[in-house]
């Protein structure tokens, strides 16, 4: 009987848990730390680091995931629809270009350069000298 309230209580953490309301929360909704609600962090973080939690949770993202979120291929299907369909209300350019991100054929890093100021008297003169070494020799 202890085990089985035991399990119910690890899997009310976890659905609890995946809807986003943090770990203590979570921990108290579940039913654990009632008599020192203080102490609610420390069997969430607990509870976290036990291999059937973590699973079990992994499985609830999986599930969630399936189920609510549009693949890579799905989004790049939709958004193909929509640059084809003349009565989208969405630019077909920004759906391209959307298509084009998401295959990285846009870097957008920023190259930046330091370039020495250089006065052209300084540099001629520079040019000057090496030429006349190079004739010496």
């Amino acid at each position: 009987m202890k085990r089985a309230l035991c399990l119910q209580r690890r899997e009310a953490f976890c659905l609890a848990y995946m809807t986003g309301i943090g770990g203590s929360q979570a921990a108290l909704s579940a039913g654990y730390a009632q008599r020192n609600p203080r102490n609610a962090h420390v069997m969430a973080w607990f509870l976290l680091k036990q291999p059937t939690v973590r699973s079990r949770l992994a499985e609830l993202a999986e599930a969630t995931a399936d189920e609510a979120i549009m693949t890579v291929i799905q989004r790049k299907v939709r958004l193909s629809e929509m640059a084809r369909d003349p009565d989208s209300k969405i630019d077909p350019i920004r759906c391209i270009e959307e298509l084009n991100r998401m295959d990285g054929l846009y870097h957008n890093k920023k190259l930046e350069v330091n370039v020495p100021s250089i006065t052209s008297v300084s540099v001629t003169e520079k040019i000057k000298r090496q030429i006349e070494r190079h004739n010496r020799e």
